[in-house]
């Protein structure tokens, strides 16, 4: 047996250590682990305070007896914002609409159910506003109601900037939806004039 493998053999049979040297070797694993974790965890909560916000949103619009104009929707926009501390331009999108089992013009029974947009409306972002013919790949998402049943559907868009910056900057999407309670929710920015009311 030669001279080195003779010393790598006693290296490998001692089993005592030096604690600063191994500490050296492990620090780097460690600090990976730790920051790993924070980070992805930080994710996680942004995650949950977009879904709590876009509830909070749904939930408030489901309950409101008044009319909605842009004032009401910049004011749930400036509660997003509020909720979302870290992230001071996120994206929010609330639409109504209505779930249509019969044919828009005869009247007849549809062979495919569908939803029409109500109203919608966009803040913070470039979307665009929900259509009829986005409806089409929405309506694996929602629920099935009754023929002209109502849904508030809340849409945001939050901005995650990991602690870490060799990680890419996200965007966290969600999506919610609520029933209204009992009301039609509305929207007319000219309430002296019902006929423009978007019921």
């Amino acid at each position: 047996m030669t001279r080195l493998g003779r010393a790598l053999r006693r290296l490998v049979q001692r089993e005592d250590g030096n604690a600063p040297i191994e500490l050296l070797f492990m620090s780097p694993l460690l600090l990976w682990g730790l920051f790993g974790t924070l980070v992805y965890f930080d994710a996680f909560r942004v995650e949950a305070t977009s879904i709590k916000t876009g509830l909070t949103i749904a939930d408030t619009l489901s309950r409101e007896r008044a009319l909605v104009n842009d004032t009401y929707i910049d004011s749930m926009y400036e509660l997003q914002k509020f909720m979302n501390l870290h992230d001071k331009s996120p994206g929010l999108r609330v639409t109504v609409v209505r779930y249509h089992t019969k044919d828009d013009l005869t009247g007849f029974l549809d062979a495919t159910p569908h939803y029409h947009v109500v109203w919608s409306e966009v803040r913070g972002t470039d979307r665009a506003p929900l259509t009829d013919q986005d409806m089409s790949s929405l309506v694996n998402d929602l629920p099935i109601t009754n023929d002209g049943g109502r849904l508030i559907i809340v849409e945001t868009w939050t901005t995650h900037a990991p602690a870490l910056k060799a990680l890419p900057v996200t965007t966290i999407p969600t999506f919610t939806f609520a029933a209204p309670r009992d009301v039609n929710v509305c929207f007319n920015n000219n309430p002296s004039n019902p006929l423009t009311d978007l019921c």
